[in-house]
This record gives C-alpha cells, structure tokens and sequence, in this order.
C-alpha cells in the first residue's frame, strides 16, 4: 500500500508534487494521513458520541490508548474533531 502511495502521490518523483498543484508539504501531510489510515476508522459522528467518555477516561487517568485507542485514533487524525476536544477540555478545566 505504501509504495501504491507513494507512486500515486510522487515520492518515486515520476510525478513532480509542483505539477501536481500542491505544495510539498501538504503532499507529505496527505500521504502521512493515507499511511496512517485504518482499515476501519470512526467517523465524526462516532467520535463525537464517544467524546464524553473519552473525556472522562482520561480525567481519570486511564490510559485513553488502552480503553478507546479507536477514539484516540480519530483524535489524532481530524483537526476539527481535535478542536471540539480541545475546546470541550478547556470548559472542564475552567470549571474546576
């Protein structure tokens, strides 16, 4: 799958990433998310019902890679959800 990747997205330079239309960098970042991808990944809904959970295992101090590593997983990859965790985070930390 890797070299597949690769091929597609340049790496074996048979395609320059400027002819592609996009920056190096964002090209590295995509293939990056495409090696990380799992054969079943949570989508934002799923997440987003598993959130307080998750919240609350890590409050405890549980190890959140053990007990929900597919929640984990979707954090790691999606800025948005990643932002909503963030923000709800934030909330209970000021809360006290």
């Amino acid at each position: 799958m890797k070299n597949l990747i690769s091929r597609l997205f340049g790496r074996n330079k048979s395609i320059p990433a400027t002819e592609m239309g996009m920056p190096p960098e964002m090209l590295k970042g995509l293939i990056s998310s495409l090696e990380k991808t799992k054969p079943v990944e949570l989508d934002c809904a799923d997440f987003f019902a598993l959130l307080d959970e998750y919240v609350d295992v890590l409050l405890r101090g549980e190890d959140v890679n053990e007990v929900m590593p597919d929640v984990k997983h979707h954090l790691e990859m999606c800025g948005e959800c990643f932002q909503e965790y963030e923000i709800l985070v934030s909330a209970i930390e000021a809360a006290g």
